[in-house]
């Protein structure tokens, strides 16, 4: 569990889960913090509020976005894959 967001410095390859806890209306300033990253990979979001799921995947810039379920698990050659940023 980290703090902040800032106590990544590189992007991390795993699998690792890192949480960190934020309170509901934070949601923009969480987002706004991932894009300062410059990493734009994969985001993963598990939700049962059916406006935050949708409030996410307007805003958030990644490759894929995986919505409640299992973030790996792209079959490469067969669905696409890619990021945004400095990943790709």
């Amino acid at each position: 569990e980290l703090d902040r967001l800032g106590r990544l410095e590189r992007e991390v390859f795993g699998p690792i889960l890192h949480v960190i806890r934020w309170r509901a209306g934070w949601l923009d300033a969480v987002i706004d913090a991932i894009h300062a990253t410059g990493y734009g990979l994969t985001f993963g979001l598990h939700s049962r509020i059916d406006e935050t799921i949708e409030h996410v995947r307007r805003r958030v810039r990644a490759g894929n976005l995986y919505v409640n379920r299992s973030m790996i698990g792209a079959v490469v050659g067969v669905q696409p894959f890619g990021g945004e940023g400095l990943s790709g």
